[in-house]
């Protein structure tokens, strides 16, 4: 496919920096900190005590300390909750307002930002830096990368000599994160869902051999206890979608109803499905039971295979 940008508003960014950076994170956090270098970011989740996200991130080391990247609307909620604990180590936790917004790209780079970076990352959450943005290799197909701007005015003038043809909506990009399997937690999701329940466990975001860290326990115990009775599937349909009317789940004759974590219509004018993220019962779709749009048994949905 021909390479897309779109800016990616939906994100904000904490700076955490101080001596104890790396130790107080490792404390609080999903992801095994001790793996994090400048060279490689890490996905991670920070949770309460009874094992719910309260949000998942990115960490990006840079320089001293690193930078967090959370879902719109959740750096001051993730702020609040690390600062309970940093008073207790030699750390610096702050807000990043008005922090560039990052550019998601979809397909190979192109010159323009091979023009910024000596070498591109090839694995996945590797990362190059340039002199005033960073790139991130994540997870999809075909290709995906964040460019991470430090200064504004770089950013702006990056953005300035693209051509018009390469910028795309961020749903383009939002569309891309779905078929990766991957889901942010925001406001209205937050401390709702378990690490299981959203896949964090196996794609990634939890690294079970790693200490402690608030919520530990809970998270672990359900992970080695067994197979996980409900997971989080992409499905689809040709249907397009314009409310959330949940996913209705049947197996023989036993309904159940579940809602939509996300959805994407299919782009103007393609021939593509209408793709959507639910919680399932494992059992349901591992045995063939049927899924359809909740109130619209007509719609049937089809269950599509996820990288992890």
């Amino acid at each position: 496919m021909k390479s897309q940008i779109a800016e990616l508003s939906n994100f904000q960014f904490i700076k955490v920096d101080g001596p104890d950076f790396r130790k107080f994170l490792q404390g609080q956090l999903s992801c095994n900190m001790e793996k994090l270098t400048a060279e490689h970011s890490l996905r991670g989740a920070i949770c309460n005590l009874k094992g719910r996200v309260i949000a998942d991130l990115r960490v990006l080391q840079l320089g001293d300390g690193c930078l967090l990247q959370v879902d719109s609307g959740m750096a001051q909620p993730v702020v609040a909750t690390l600062a309970k604990y940093a008073v207790f180590s030699k750390v610096k936790l702050t807000l990043l307002d008005g922090h560039p917004a990052p550019l998601g790209l979809l397909g190979a780079p192109g010159s323009q930002v091979q023009q910024l970076f000596a070498q591109l990352p090839e694995a996945i959450d590797a990362v190059s830096h340039g002199d005033s943005a960073s790139l991130i290799r994540v997870a999809g197909t075909p290709p995906r990368y964040e460019i991470w701007f430090h200064d504004k005015a770089a950013q702006l003038a990056f953005s300035a000599s693209l051509p018009s043809s390469l910028m795309v909506n961020i749903s383009a990009w939002q569309r891309a994160e779905m078929q990766a399997g991957v889901i942010h937690v925001d406001s209205s999701k937050t401390e709702t869902y378990t690490p299981q329940l959203l896949n964090y466990d196996i794609s990634g975001v939890i690294d079970f051999k790693k200490g402690c860290y608030t919520g530990q326990e809970v998270v672990a115990r359900m992970f080695y206890r067994g197979s996980a009775k409900k997971r989080m599937y992409l499905a689809s349909t040709l249907t397009p979608l314009h409310t959330d009317p949940g996913v209705q789940q049947t197996v023989a004759n036993e309904e159940k109803n579940w809602e939509i974590l996300a959805c994407s219509n299919a782009p103007e004018g393609s021939n593509e499905p209408t793709l959507l993220l639910t919680v399932l019962d494992t059992e349901a779709v591992e045995t063939g039971g049927s899924f359809t749009l909740a109130h619209y048994p007509e719609v049937k949905l089809s269950i599509l295979p996820l990288h992890y």
